[in-house]
């Protein structure tokens, strides 16, 4: 299989983006060689099948299912394939529906099963494998127009069809045997809900006073049983807590982990002694009456990215819908954690805002596509930003100055695979959606002794070369000119042919600012590196004929 290295020469270190035709309109239409190694998961709305791909936008691996996917699909550690999958229903209609779990080893045969949909409940958007093996799964619950008035609910918010209303709720599960599972750890959003419409009615409060509950007739979409919208969740194992996202609320809840199902269904209890209370929101402060803007709107795939050291950050794809100006942006906050009371700070009556540390916006990136739902977004281990369009099917990858040096266009369409040329997303009527996309590194252990299937690309009609052919051969140019060993490094590197070809030695961090710069006569065969922090940084070597060569250097 072609492995694509981090090594190149140009002229100009940050023009390396190689650009194509107008022709050039599915698959891979950009990139640089200074894209992350690793794999791409694609699993396209409208294919039960699911596609590793490589940095070149050439299939290296398929997954074969008879289901579609509903929705999330990841690549476990173990190398199986942990996919949600989509059921009918007479009973929930509503975007996101899957209804059915499965888990597929690498050769596609399917191990476990299970379908967890009836006429109270069913599986809908997401699910997380959890380090333990275990596995997080999002789901509605059916409650009748009984249950809420009972609970405080208006009446005018009633359902519009059967006026029944959908609570949430997450399950940890346990698979056993090829089609059961054991229930390890439950929560329900109908154990925290608060409402002052109903005084002789359940969950009667002042909402304003008690933002760890959720008000039961805040309400966007009256008369739409699908009332939340949850959209995703996932799971911060160094705090063990499970972030989840409501779509319709235009906000985040983080709850505790650490409790038992029974202090799940209180107020106390778990490492933050709330119980299953929500432990922190954020997103749109309208929903709990507190004071602020709105910042969150219709927000995708939030999920924890460990960042500058800390573990409490939270990435997510902020859509933008009803936003003025309109437009789409990944966004990462640093919240207001306290790590010794293991409690997320207030102001007053309400939690304190999140820091923000870094957003990209659609409107300053020409290849970053507005999305009003679905996608997504991944920080990388090299500082990478991954971010899926998913109502455009659009996939790129940006850099630490935010520069695109990937992009990727899913050819899988509602009426079949499209031919290079074909202009998908200017073409109305054409769906290529994807949920979400998620890369994996080389070195992912999934990969381990695994075979990979001849390479070619997912579009019909591909150019007779590939991208990756037109890239110039910049590891033979490399080892012409100099050597670099060893890599990975402890304490030094060698650097052979220094004192003949390389004019100057410069080493950037991952926000690209210098560690160590050499130059002229100074530069010595052997660069001692041992007071420098173990992580990632990239060696740019320039030659004694103006060009440039870059590598990949990790300090261990």
């Amino acid at each position: 299989m072609r492995k694509i290295r981090l090594f190149f020469f140009l002229l100009h270190v940050f023009d390396i983006t190689i650009s194509w035709s107008q022709d050039r309109t599915v698959g891979l239409v950009d990139y640089s060689p200074m894209v992350s190694d690793g794999y791409l998961l694609l699993s396209s709305t409208h294919s039960s099948n699911s596609y590793l791909l490589n940095t070149c936008g050439e299939v290296v691996h398929i997954w074969y299912s008879d289901y579609f996917p509903g929705n999330t699909v990841r690549l476990m550690p173990d190398g199986n394939l942990l996919r949600a999958t989509k059921t009918k229903s007479s009973f929930f209609l509503a975007g996101g529906a899957g209804g059915r779990i499965e888990i597929l080893d690498w050769d596609s045969n399917l191990l476990w099963e299970y379908t967890y949909s009836t006429e109270s409940y069913r599986h809908h958007h997401d699910v997380v494998d959890l380090p333990n093996g275990n596995i997080l799964i999002l789901a509605w619950d059916r409650r009748s127009k009984e249950t809420a008035l009972q609970a405080g609910r208006n009446p005018d918010n009633l359902g519009n069809i059967n006026e029944d209303v959908w609570g949430e709720h997450v399950l940890e599960i346990k698979p056993m045997g090829t089609n059961e599972f054991e229930i390890v750890w439950e929560w329900y959003l109908w154990d925290h809900l608060i409402q002052d419409f109903d005084e002789t009615q359940d969950n009667f409060g002042v909402v304003e006073q008690h933002p760890e509950l959720v008000d039961i007739n805040y309400d966007v979409d009256q008369g739409n049983p699908d009332w939340i919208h949850a959209n995703g969740i996932d799971y911060n194992a160094a705090l063990d807590q499970v972030v989840i996202s409501s779509r319709n609320l235009s906000e985040f809840w983080v709850i505790d982990h650490s409790t038992t199902t029974e202090e799940a269904k209180s107020h106390t209890g778990g490492n933050s002694g709330m119980g299953g209370d929500i432990i922190y929101r954020f997103g749109n402060p309208q929903v709990s009456r507190q004071e602020g803007s709105q910042e969150l709107f219709s927000q995708h795939h939030v999920n924890w990215a460990k960042l500058n050291g800390r573990d409490d950050v939270l990435t997510l794809f902020n859509n933008g819908n009803d936003r003025v100006p309109q437009y789409s942006s990944v966004d990462f906050y640093l919240t207001p954690f306290s790590a010794s009371e293991m409690q997320y700070e207030r102001s007053g009556s309400s939690y304190s805002d999140p820091k923000l540390l870094l957003t990209y916006r659609s409107d300053e990136i020409e290849q970053f596509n507005y999305s009003n739902f679905l996608s997504g977004v991944q920080l990388l281990p090299d500082g990478h930003i991954l971010i899926c369009s998913g109502s455009t099917g659009s996939i790129i990858e940006l850099d630490t100055n935010g520069t695109v040096v990937w992009q990727y266009i899913n050819p899988i369409t509602s009426s079949g695979i499209k031919e290079q040329g074909f202009d998908i997303i200017n073409t109305a009527g054409i769906s290529n959606l994807v949920f979400r996309a998620y890369k994996y590194e080389l070195d992912y252990p999934a990969f381990l002794n695994k075979q990979f299937t001849n390479n070619s690309e997912l579009e019909a009609n591909p150019f007779p070369l590939s991208l990756c052919d037109e890239v110039l051969d910049v590891e033979g140019f490399r080892q012409s000119v100099v050597e670099i060993y060893p890599n990975p490094t402890s304490n030094f590197i060698n650097i052979v042919g220094a004192d003949n070809n390389i004019s100057q030695v410069v080493l950037r961090n991952l926000q690209q600012a210098d560690v160590l710069n050499i130059s002229d006569n100074d530069i010595p065969s052997i660069l001692d590196l041992n007071c420098l922090d173990p992580g990632l940084y990239f060696l740019n070597l320039y030659t004694k004929k103006g060009d440039l060569i870059v590598e990949k250097l990790i300090k261990k």
